[in-house]
């Protein structure tokens, strides 16, 4: 769908209770919200002008294993 995987790593913990879908600039929200959508997670807002990718998926308990 155009979309590159820039960069995969980990959460800086691993009981993370939510899915979620962080856009880090105002313009990518529409983006944030359709992917949330898809995954059945929730987009937030988590302004970071430095970060070098327009969102962020951090995946959390809520998410079976499979």
């Amino acid at each position: 769908a155009g979309a590159a995987v820039a960069v995969i790593g980990n959460a800086s913990t691993f009981d993370v209770a939510a899915t979620t879908v962080a856009h880090h600039r105002a313009d990518a929200a529409d983006m944030a919200e359709q992917l949330a959508a898809e995954l059945g997670a929730t987009a937030v807002f988590d302004e970071d002008e430095d970060q070098p990718v327009d969102l962020t998926i951090t995946i959390g308990l809520d998410r079976e294993a499979g």
